[in-house]
């Protein structure tokens, strides 16, 4: 479970938090949990809160990121929730001077979401309004079953993006009451206006009267089809007309506030990044590190070969491949030089030896034959 911060944590963030205002930032109370690096994937899996609905989807979430920060593939430093106060959690195992850079980092993500137009219209109660969308899934799951509310949030989870992002800041369909008084004064075809009535027939003759009054019978007739006008929001438009079971429209109507509460996130990702990223440079570069953090603030850092690299050869680059492609490369390098470079030489050098031979596949000897004994010519042979 969640934990509060200890008291040297709680004395960095009241530093890291006095920096930060003292830049301008502007952002709600913030509250930082410690947990362990299982309990942050649990969390993460969720979306960031404690609490949500019964889904299958959130175990294969979690499955992805504990796999990836058990193979060292991916790693959650910070998490930070949009909400009054704003949350965020502390990974227990992270270093001093990674907890303080974590810090920094939420403040500004923290200022970006009070402070930031798009997010003007979210739900600041958002954790607890999460704890009731999984009260009442709950209530509906002990009543219908899981599978058959699992089976409908799969086919409303596909449609979840089929909303209209600028719907909060726009109205795209007028009012009804303005539309109907426009459409009866345009019932009346009457032509351009003229000043003298006896140009009227000259101005607007017979012909150009009819043809008016065509385009707005065939103007009501279009407006008469269903919908009127193309629909963004997808999830609206089956809410308010499909043949839905109670228990489907109260789901449907909850996947859809979660969709627009998460939209502003999605809009807003590289901005929000990099405004958080640039605050905890400059808070950290210019208050936060210490002498002791300089070190561990700018380590020199291992080569990342790009992704497409990665993915033909196999190999992802994390600090135990790379080491391994080391051993591995230079186990063949000294493999090459001994082959093609020190046996060679050794065998020419032994063959150039005086008194040395070579030996045969079959393993005899083979060696210099001795130098012939010269016979004296004057000797005698012997007599028998």
């Amino acid at each position: 479970m969640p934990r509060g911060l200890t008291p040297q944590l709680a004395e960095l963030k009241e530093t890291i938090e006095g920096y930060a205002r003292g830049y301008g930032l502007d952002f709600f109370e913030t509250v930082f949990e410690l947990v362990t690096y299982d309990e942050l994937n649990m969390v993460a899996a969720y979306g960031g809160f404690p609490n949500r609905y019964p889904h299958w989807r959130w175990g294969m979430e979690y499955e992805q990121l504990s796999k990836g920060y058990e193979y060292g593939l991916s790693k959650i430093y910070e998490l930070v929730i949009n909400n009054d106060p704003t949350y965020a959690y502390l990974m227990e195992s992270n270093a001093e001077v990674d907890q303080k850079l974590v810090m920094a980092h939420v403040y500004g993500h923290a200022d970006f979401f009070k402070n930031n137009f798009y997010f003007q219209h979210t739900n600041r109660r958002m954790i607890d309004e999460m704890a009731n969308h999984a009260t009442r899934i709950r209530r509906w799951v002990d009543k219908i079953g899981i599978e058959k509310i699992e089976d409908f949030i799969d086919r409303a989870l596909s449609l979840e993006n089929l909303i209209d992002y600028h719907s909060p800041y726009i109205r795209r369909n007028p009012d009804p009451r303005r539309a109907e008084e426009e459409e009866k004064s345009n019932e009346r075809v009457e032509g351009f206006r003229v000043g003298r009535e006896y140009m009227r027939g000259f101005v607007n003759p017979t012909e150009f009267l009819d043809q008016q009054r065509r385009k707005v019978a065939e103007e009501k007739q279009r407006k008469k089809q269903f919908p009127e006008r193309p629909q963004r929001d997808v999830l609206l438009f089956l809410l308010e007309h499909a043949p839905l079971e109670p228990w489907e429209f109260d789901i449907l109507a909850t996947l859809r506030e979660e969709a627009y509460y998460f939209a502003p996130q999605g809009q807003t990702k590289i901005m929000n990044e990099g405004w958080a990223s640039y605050w905890h440079s400059t808070i950290m570069t210019r208050q936060g590190l210490t002498s002791a953090d300089i070190i561990n603030y700018t380590p020199v850092a291992w080569p990342r070969a790009p992704i497409f690299l990665a993915e033909a050869t196999g190999y992802w680059t994390t600090v135990q491949t790379l080491v391994a492609q080391a051993i591995l490369l230079s186990v063949y390098v000294l493999g090459g030089i001994y082959m093609f470079v020190i046996k060679p030489r050794r065998e020419r050098s032994s063959s150039a030896r005086p008194g040395t031979g070579t030996i045969d596949p079959v393993g005899s000897v083979d060696r210099d034959p001795a130098p012939a004994q010269p016979v004296p010519a004057h000797s005698a042979a012997p007599t028998a």
